[in-house]
């Protein structure tokens, strides 16, 4: 079948998870499926990363999407219906696009990553399914719920306006997929024909890692610093967890992986005597000098590729129960599991401490993603669900 594919992001390179999503979704589903990607882009730099998509899609349309924080997006927000992220990507020329393409090619079907691109689209006939990656207004919820005075009644209000458009738009959709078993019962509870459709990991890429030597005992952290969830992970990670685990184990390393970090909180990790590094091209290399990931996250949604990656490639995870949101694993079982700074810190020791804890662990992880989250057998859960909505069109 033909499916025009909408991103909010150009997914390549892989660098977030929504990026990873899309990347592999479209590449397995490109095997059987004629796919049109239309996306939105951060910068025009990015047009040069189109030779890895274009094995994959049969065309590519790219829309320069403005920058967030502008006069006209803040007032776009404040006097619109429109919470900030619709805003972002509120643009009638994309639309207009979108909606030429529409016309010019015979299509059978319409996929859009994330709901905030739901607006973008033509009035048409077609079956539509959406991808929620997470469930936003919760993810901004539970940040609005950390931020400070004055940036909290901000988050608040957008809350609001983010909820009622979610909630709408889940109802235009003919189908929709979540990525976590946990997003699809809150669905499910406003409307039927949910279905799963979970995250990967690329099992070719992370097979058979060997381990560097290294001197100290190694603590990974990775994350975008893009995101809401990441940026409240490395605070909490550096001013309250590291400090501690630094005292237990004087010898330990810990090594931040990550890119777009706010300024105060790249010198809160270089003052901390943490290893940043903003820029690598190789995770697979970093994860052959490490130990264990620690995964402090405290705002959920979704699932974290960054832990899926981790018990792939043989790496033992210390993580919260936000951090296992929505994935099959068990503590004790595939990961470690701490709710207080101490129960994580416990966990870092405990791994480092015990090598048939590690042993054990890793096993048990990678036989959970040998079974569950490849992105073939992930790739034909989609295409279920593509079929469904064509044919029940």
């Amino acid at each position: 079948m033909r499916v025009l594919f909408l991103s909010p992001l150009l997914p390549y390179p892989l660098f977030s998870g929504g990026q990873i999503r899309a990347f592999n979704l479209i590449k397995e589903l490109s095997q059987s499926h004629q796919i049109t990607l239309f996306s939105f882009i951060r910068s025009e730099e990015e047009r040069r990363y189109l030779p890895q998509l274009q094995k994959f899609c049969s065309k590519i349309v790219l829309r320069k999407r403005r920058k967030a924080w502008t006069p006209f997006n803040v007032l776009l927000t404040g006097f619109s219906y429109y919470p900030f992220l619709m805003s972002l990507y509120w643009d009638p020329v994309f639309t207009k696009m979108i909606n030429e393409e529409l016309i010019d090619g015979k299509y059978d079907l319409i996929h859009v990553e994330t709901f905030y691109l739901m607006h973008t689209l033509p009035s048409t006939t077609l079956p539509i399914v959406l991808s929620e990656q997470n469930i936003e207004y919760l993810v901004f919820k539970r940040f609005a719920e950390r931020a400070n005075l004055i940036f909290k009644l901000f988050l608040y209000f957008d809350v609001a306006k983010l909820k009622i458009w979610e909630k709408f738009f889940w109802q235009k959709a003919k189908k929709i997929v979540t990525a976590s078993t946990l997003d699809k019962q809150i669905i499910e509870k406003k409307r039927a024909q949910v279905s799963l459709v979970p995250n990967g990991v690329d099992l070719e890429y992370f097979r058979d890692l060997g381990k560097k030597p290294h001197n100290f005992p190694t603590i990974l952290f990775v994350g975008n610093f893009k995101w809401l969830q990441n940026r409240d992970a490395g605070n909490f990670l550096i001013t309250e967890i590291w400090p501690n685990i630094r005292k237990e184990i004087p010898g330990a390393k810990l090594l931040v992986v990550g890119r777009d970090a706010p300024q105060k909180l790249k010198e809160a990790i270089v003052e901390s005597g943490a290893v940043l590094r903003e820029d690598v091209a190789e995770i697979t290399e970093v994860y052959q000098e490490t130990d264990l990931l620690l995964a402090p996250i405290r705002i959920g949604g979704g699932t974290k590729f960054k832990i899926l990656e981790a018990m792939e490639a043989g790496i033992p995870v210390v993580t919260t129960k936000e951090g296992i949101e929505g994935l099959e694993v068990k503590d004790g079982q595939e990961v470690l599991v701490g709710e207080t700074e101490e129960e994580l810190i416990r966990g870092v020791i405990k791994i480092l401490e015990n090598k048939k804890l590690r042993v054990n662990l890793a096993y048990n992880a990678r036989k959970k993603i040998l079974a569950e989250y490849n992105w073939q057998k992930i790739g034909k859960e989609l295409e279920r669900v593509w079929q469904e909505a064509v044919k029940n069109g």
